[in-house]
This record gives structure tokens, sequence and C-alpha cells, in this order.
């Protein structure tokens, strides 16, 4: 009864996916800018009485690590989340992998932090298709410019993977005080949200930021907070463990 389905996409009864959004933790998303890139970016599912829905994002940071925000599988056993990768509309993706744990890293201790999926299996890489994305090894400094990842509904109904551009600014101008481990981003390029919960901030080809949104925290042009990855670097697994 594994959700491990290997190398092709599982098309079994056994679950029923529905096909549906849940939008408890992802934050609001509507429509932005198709992305054809950004192939460490996931979707992480949770079942619930015999039922599974996309949760939230995540990043690919390792052939067996996945990155997303905290708040997206806490009071959430391990054994009931579980990956989908490979495409861009997350209704449809072609693979899946079952997590085997989560660790939370919540430094601050309120609930901004950052969780580590451990998958049963390597993920298979394929270049431009699913590949994992290095994680930043210095703090952006104010001005960095970068990219946010996001599924947005397109089609009903269909969610595809878009993005939108921001730039790094200091604390001061999030319409929140937030904490040490967070960085903010003022958006330069994009008409709406794209913003979801678990999704990567991409600031020289690195993994700078995850977005972490309660419900409604997604607003039109509002400077947004990420978990700053620098500040978590010390405490999540080595390169070599990922």
């Amino acid at each position: 009864n594994s959700r491990d389905s290997g190398n092709s996409r599982d098309s079994g009864n056994s679950r029923d996916s529905g096909n549906s959004r849940d939008s408890g933790d992802s934050g609001k998303s509507s429509g932005a800018n198709p992305t054809n890139a950004d192939p460490w970016h996931v979707s992480v599912w949770v079942e619930k009485n015999g039922k599974s829905a996309h949760k939230c994002s995540g990043v690919l940071v390792g052939q067996r690590t996945v990155l997303t925000a905290a708040n997206c599988t806490r009071g959430t056993k391990f054994r009931d989340v579980f990956v989908r990768y490979g495409g861009r509309q997350y209704n449809d993706l072609a693979h899946e992998v079952d997590v085997v744990r989560i660790d939370e890293l919540d430094i601050q201790g309120k609930g901004w932090g950052i969780a580590v999926l451990k998958l049963k299996r390597d993920i298979p890489t394929e270049k431009g298709y699913i590949e994992p994305i290095s994680l930043a090894d210095v703090t952006p400094s104010e001005g960095t410019n970068g990219h946010f990842t996001g599924w947005v509904p397109d089609t009903n109904p269909k969610f595809v993977l878009k993005h939108n551009r921001g730039t790094i600014v200091d604390k001061s101008q999030c319409r929140t005080i937030i904490p040490p481990n967070m960085i903010c981003t003022k958006w330069t390029y994009g008409e709406n949200c794209v913003d979801e919960a678990g999704g990567p901030l991409v600031m020289n080809g690195k993994l700078a930021g995850i977005v972490t949104l309660q419900p409604g925290d997604c607003i039109h042009k509002a400077n947004q907070a990420h978990i700053e990855i620098t500040y978590y670097r010390p405490y999540l697994p080595k390169d070599d463990d990922l």
C-alpha cells in the first residue's frame, strides 16, 4: 500500500486526490506569469480521511530532501505526507514519493520555521525537468533581485507554476515586524500574488528564502517576508546528506 510509485505516475484508485486544493495554509495565489524553469519546485500533498490534496509548495534541495514552511506540516503525521513532482500543473504531476521523516526547525519559536522532509527514495534528476537547487551561503543584500514561484489558478481546475520578481528591501519595509530569521522582498514585476507557503525565493540561482504565509497574508503589491535560508544553514543537513 505504499505511495511510492517509482518513476511512473500511480494511476491506481488507492488514493482519492480529487484535484482539490487545500487552501488552509497555502496563502492566496491568482494570475501571474508562467514559468518554464524552476525544476526544483514540487508539490507537498497531505492525506486526510482517505482523501489527498495539495497543501503547499516545496523545494527540492537534494535527491532525497525537500524544504517547505513548517506551518505546512505542523500537526501532520509524516506517513500522511507525500511529494509530487514532474510537471507545471500540480493537478497532473507525473511522479510521487512518500515522506519518511519530518524535522521541524523553528529557531524563533513563533511558527515561522522550516520543515525538512526526508523522502523514501532518491528522486532521479533530469536537467530542466526535476533537479535540486543549491542553498544560498550568504545573506542577500538590499537591492538583490530574484524571483519566487507558486501554483496559480490558470484554467479551472488547473493550477500552473508561475513566478513574480522581487528585490530585497530593508526589513522595516515589510508590513509587519519580522524576526531575525526572515528577509523582506518588494515586488518588481508581476500583477498578482504567487507567494505560496513553502515556495522558493531564488536569488543568483540559489535558494535564498522560503515563503511562510498564513491564510489571506498574500496582498497584491504588498512587500512580503520570507524565511531566510542562510539563517538556518547551520541546522540543515550537510550537502552530502541532502
